[in-house]
């Protein structure tokens, strides 16, 4: 499985080579600062080791309290027992305990602020774990490596491997001389120098100093952390380039449907209109030849109120008119009379035309067909015609609406 490296100069590369075979380790980081970037224990914490983070600035140690809530973390400086006074340079992991650093940083232009903060010797510290063994102890404090080592006896408490920062802040002048002999003196070989941490083995597991010959190399089978997210942001980018690709693929599957239906629906529309526009030229051919047979009519009409026989014919049918005025005024006078009269006889007329040659006779004069005929039945019989007689001929539709016509011309003119 790829080891995924947070340390700044892959510290924990060389570490986790050297003591993979540790199953949930101990480690002590004493200038823990943050507790994911540049770190040198994130690594082993993801791996379930667990240990002691010392980090006396306030803001680093409330991170790794948040991150590290299985550690133990100490917000104190490491040396002689007591208090001293620390320099935080803000915004940086230069924060120190030595006042020359401190007028340097505010000599170049960085905010630095004072605060008191406790200092507790190593030996102090190592009792926190009750563990057995320390499999490594980091040191980075910002020139205050010797402080930090000289409150260590490592005589009851001897961590595996020791990583010290081993140069001025900021720069490459080494300072191990300062420091180098106390180790040497308490019995830890020299495995390695990075070029910014020497490395430093316990001589009773000097079994380890092979793991440090060489530096960090493809074998160690190892990629950086930043690289690591940028590849599973990565993957992510992809999984979701897939679904939106799964998504876009059903897209274009339903815009293809509503196209298709869209299609279908504008055919059938196209369809309809055709038809309406076949219909309305039906329509417009028979209003045009309706209105060829009522110009045809008009003019019939037109032709009979000019004609001769019309003109010529005008006094009788004035005579006509009032004669039926005439009637229909003597009617008025003589006609209850003639009905009681009418109404009297109806019996001796039944009576009468129950004679065969008689009937004959009347069916021969008064006809069905005939005004009188269909009145004197309706009188006589109440109704105007027998059972036997042929029914008329109806007149078609065509023949009522020009009878319509005419007589409504008629009554126009002669009005």
């Amino acid at each position: 499985m790829t080891f995924i490296s947070y340390a700044q100069n892959f510290e924990d590369v060389m570490l986790y080579r050297a003591l993979k075979h540790v199953q949930r380790g101990v480690y002590v980081d004493v200038g823990a600062q943050h507790p994911i970037v540049d770190s040198v224990t994130k690594a082993f914490s993801l791996m379930g080791w667990r240990g002691i983070n010392v980090e006396p600035v306030q803001r680093w140690f409330e991170l790794l309290v948040a991150d590290r809530p299985n550690d133990i973390n100490l917000q104190v400086a490491v040396g002689a027992d007591g208090e001293a006074t620390i320099f935080d340079v803000e915004g940086t992991g230069l924060s120190t305990l030595d006042p020359h650093l401190a007028q340097r940083y505010i000599a170049e232009g960085r905010a630095v602020s004072e605060h008191r903060v406790r200092t507790v010797p190593l030996d102090n510290i190592f009792p926190s774990l009750e563990a057995d063994d320390i499999h490594f102890l980091k040191i980075d404090c910002e020139g205050a490596e010797r402080a930090v080592l000289k409150s260590g006896s490592f005589d009851a408490v001897r961590p595996w491997i020791i990583v010290v920062e081993a140069t001025a802040p900021n720069s490459r002048v080494n300072t191990a001389d300062q420091w180098e002999t106390l180790l040497a003196d308490s019995g830890y070989l020299r495995a390695h120098h990075d070029g910014l941490n020497i490395y430093f083995v316990a001589k009773e597991h000097a079994s380890l100093l092979d793991a440090f010959t060489l530096p960090p190399n493809v074998f160690d089978d190892f990629i950086r952390a930043n690289e690591a997210e940028a590849l599973k942001r990565a993957d992510s980018a992809e999984h979701r380039a897939q679904k939106l690709d799964v998504e876009v693929r059903s897209l274009r599957s339903n815009v293809d449907d509503i196209s298709r239906r869209y299609a279908a629906e504008r055919e059938a529309k196209l369809e309809a209109l055709a038809g309406l526009a076949e219909l309305r030229h039906d329509m417009q051919r028979q209003v045009g030849r309706l209105s060829s047979e009522l110009s045809a009519r008009d003019d019939f009409i037109a032709a009979i109120l000019q004609s001769t026989s019309w003109r010529i014919s005008a006094p009788i049918r004035a005579a006509k008119a009032v004669a039926r005025r005439v009637g229909r005024l003597s009617w008025r006078l003589v006609g209850p009379a003639v009905v009681r009269a009418a109404r009297a006889a109806r019996p001796l007329l039944r009576n009468v035309l129950e004679i065969p040659s008689i009937r004959s006779v009347a069916k021969r004069l008064f006809g069905p067909e005939t005004r009188i005929g269909r009145r004197a039945r309706l009188f006589i019989l109440g109704t105007v015609r027998s059972a036997d007689d042929p029914a008329p001929l109806a007149m078609t539709e065509g023949a009522e609406a020009i009878e319509k016509i005419l007589r409504a011309a008629i009554g126009r003119r002669t009005r």
